[in-house]
């Protein structure tokens, strides 16, 4: 499934990385922190989605998983806050910003 990745990335066609997503899912697998990336990379070639057609935002499963199993990134924070945002949770996102900001991350999010 990394490799999947790192083709998708290439060939610039998320498409794929939907399913494969399932699968690393089914599968419970543990992707490297790069693979996590590179998915992350590979699905926000999709840009803005219409919420009526997708219900799920695998971006932000992905972000969430990153973190869950590595160091957040400024990358996947604002992946999160914006997924939070756009489902109109501010207080979410605001939660989530506080969390953080005492964090080694925080340092980074204030500059």
């Amino acid at each position: 499934l990394a490799h999947l990745a790192d083709h998708c990335a290439k060939n610039s066609s998320p498409g794929p990385l939907h399913v494969a997503w399932e699968k690393v899912l089914e599968a419970g697998c543990t992707p490297l922190s790069r693979t996590l990336s590179t998915y992350l990379y590979v699905l926000g070639l999709e840009g803005e989605k219409d919420d009526a057609c997708e219900e799920r935002d695998i971006v932000a499963e992905v972000a969430t998983l990153h973190d869950a199993l590595y160091e957040p990134t400024e990358k996947t924070t604002t992946l999160l806050i914006k997924s939070l945002v756009s489902r109109g949770d501010a207080a979410g996102a605001e939660s989530l910003l506080s969390t953080i900001a005492d964090g080694p991350l925080g340092e980074t999010l204030r500059h």
